[in-house]
């Protein structure tokens, strides 16, 4: 007989051998994956391969945003150059308005010596976006340092409308409003147009209870000043700050959102009544607490409810006609998450 066919009947006597051995108490059935690989390895055959192998995932470019949100940033950071590049060349730099930060002083420079508004803001906003890159957040300087891009390629190729030189209170107000939208959006994808945006963060982080937004509103007020000394005029000092307030105006009230609400407290007798008529009739919510007045030490009925804005008159007259001793307090309100309202909270003094 062959080796071959003798390894054959050891391979075919060993199986059988292994099929009619009886199953012992002592060495239970192997059903964790784990044995079976160790037994395998025992017997030098290959290791049985999990059921489930999960996938490496590959390293993206950006890690910190997802795609969409990504591209829908680009896509903002694209208007809003556009819509500056808009303000200034139309607006601001035919009147020698300085529409404060990195590029009021673009537009001085570039009237008082003929330097590029485009390469001016590069420059000068360059050591900013570093400093900002390492002491602020890496992110916000990443989109700013983008915006920055973006903007200066605009300021210098995208000058297709005629300079709008007839009224200067007017170009005022359209360069202020134009600049406060497009700062208003880039604020809510956490981005800046970087000058002195930055340089009120980082002073900010050196005394964290100054307030960024005063800080910010002075150094634009500078450059206002700035403007009307350079071409010693103070026409143009005043149309400067009325392009700035006008501009900070626009961007609080798109930060805000353009639908306010009121909060609502109302001390009252009649606290069911009052309730019944926000529920049933104005079809809000209410939260009733119980307060004590700290002069009488009475207790009292604590009503609170969120109405809108255009809601307000008919509550009051009817809280008058319910209960004409209650004493009410209304709060202005822009952030609200809950139902039946659909203002978004948009955190505007932190950088993510």
């Amino acid at each position: 007989m062959s080796e071959v066919e003798n390894e054959n009947v050891n391979n075919q006597e060993n199986a059988e051998a292994v099929v009619q051995a009886p199953i012992s108490a002592d060495k239970p059935l192997i059903s964790d994956e784990k044995e079976v690989t160790e037994a395998a390895a025992a017997k030098k055959l290959p290791a049985a391969k999990p059921w489930f192998e999960p996938k490496k995932r590959k390293l993206k470019i950006v890690e910190f945003v997802s795609r969409y949100e990504f591209l829908t940033q680009i896509l903002v950071l694209l208007i809003t150059a556009m819509a500056r590049a808009l303000a200034v060349n139309m607006f601001a730099n035919p009147n020698k308005l300085s529409l404060g930060g990195i590029t009021g002083i673009g537009t001085i420079l570039y009237n008082a010596l003929g330097w590029p508004i485009s390469l001016t803001t590069l420059v000068m906003n360059a050591p900013l976006l570093v400093l900002a890159f390492f002491f602020i957040n890496k992110r916000f300087a990443l989109l700013t340092c983008i915006s920055t891009v973006l903007s200066s390629f605009f300021f210098q190729y995208f000058d297709f409308f005629p300079p709008f030189e007839n009224d200067p209170f007017v170009a005022a107000l359209m360069s202020g409003a134009i600049t406060g939208v497009a700062i208003g959006l880039m604020l809510k994808v956490n981005c800046s147009t970087g000058g002195t945006d930055i340089m009120g963060l980082l002073i900010q982080n050196k005394f964290p209870n100054s307030k960024v937004v005063w800080i910010i509103f002075v150094l634009n007020a500078i450059t206002g000043v700035a403007a009307g000394i350079v071409f010693k005029s103070l026409p143009i000092a005043i149309y400067s700050f009325i392009a700035i307030i006008t501009s900070s105006y626009a961007t609080d009230l798109l930060q805000r959102g353009f639908v306010s609400t009121f909060e609502v407290k109302v001390i009252t007798s009649k606290p069911e009544v009052i309730s019944d008529y926000v529920i049933n009739v104005l079809h809000r919510s209410a939260s009733l607490m119980k307060t004590t007045g700290m002069y009488s030490h009475e207790e009292h009925d604590y009503l609170i409810c969120i109405i809108r804005k255009r809601q307000l008159p008919e509550f009051k007259r009817a809280i008058k006609m319910i209960d004409e001793n209650a004493f009410i307090y209304i709060t202005s309100i822009y952030d609200i998450i809950g139902k039946s309202f659909n203002n978004s909270v948009t955190p505007k003094s932190k950088i993510k």
